[in-house]
């Protein structure tokens, strides 16, 4: 998943593109993927919180 390679380069913005873009494409993987530790620097930033209720799960 190109989003975790961002994050994990320290890219956030990319990687919250790419999660955002995986929401509006209705991407199953993503359910497992925002749980991956990678997005662990992101999960307080508004885009992800965003991408976490654009997919109906809490923050």
């Amino acid at each position: 998943m190109l989003a975790a390679i961002q994050a994990v380069l320290g890219r956030p913005d990319e990687a919250l593109g790419f999660l955002e873009s995986a929401v509006a494409e209705r991407c199953p993987q993503l359910v497992i993927a925002i749980r991956y530790p990678f997005f662990a620097a992101l999960r307080t930033h508004p885009r992800f919180v965003a991408v976490l209720n654009g997919m109906g799960l809490p923050a």
